[in-house]
């Protein structure tokens, strides 16, 4: 699996494979819609996006989750240049300490997403 891991005083995103994935649930709060108001007005100039979730993940440390934006593409490509927009977005919300992954989906890791997270954009 493929992601990209943004942090706020990081000049560019760094790619990460991981090969264990568990969807914990959704992540919401006021800041996180704050977030996902600002990435649908983004979403909706872009005829690439399908779907959007915003959730906790768990990678191969049981216990230790992530934050991450999990999007569906029309495409299995990755876009740099949407996730440096996210990042930027990001960094304007949320305090230097935090950090969002993007990760985009297959269609198998949307079904598992599906079961404990609703997308906020569809």
């Amino acid at each position: 699996m493929l992601f990209f891991k943004r942090r706020k005083l990081q000049k560019s995103p760094c790619i990460l494979i991981q090969s264990t994935l568990r969807f914990l649930y959704e992540q919401d709060g006021p800041h996180e819609r704050t977030l996902k108001t600002q990435l649908i007005t983004l979403f909706l100039q872009r005829q690439n996006i399908l779907r959007a979730y915003l959730a906790r993940v768990e990678y191969t440390n049981p216990g230790t989750y992530n934050v991450a934006l999990c999007l569906r593409t029309t495409t299995d490509q990755e876009d740099s240049t949407l996730v440096d927009t996210i990042g930027s977005m990001f960094a304007s919300i949320f305090s230097a300490d935090h950090h969002l992954d993007i990760l985009f989906l297959t269609a198998a890791q949307e079904l598992q997403l599906k079961e404990v997270c609703n997308p906020f954009f569809h």
